[in-house]
């Protein structure tokens, strides 16, 4: 499968876990791509914690696929 999924100019904010969680992403299918996007006031990330998980499982042949670009994180 190929193709391309964008997410420009969105906001991502006042998220209690994680603000965007990816699991097991081939970089066979479909891109996607965040650009201009803001992360902001994420109210239960701590020093311990992150505000994006991407999970890869040891059986994927080849993860990838996700593309961050001018992303701002306050």
């Amino acid at each position: 499968m190929d193709g391309l999924i964008e997410f420009p100019g969105d906001t991502i904010e006042n998220v209690e876990k994680f603000g965007l969680e990816i699991d097991n992403k081939s970089i066979d299918d479909v891109q996607i791509r965040f650009f201009d996007c803001r992360w902001r006031d994420m109210k239960g990330w701590k020093q311990t914690q992150i505000p994006l998980q991407i999970v890869l499982f040891p059986s994927a042949q080849r993860n990838g696929g996700v593309e961050f670009a001018t992303v701002f994180y306050r």
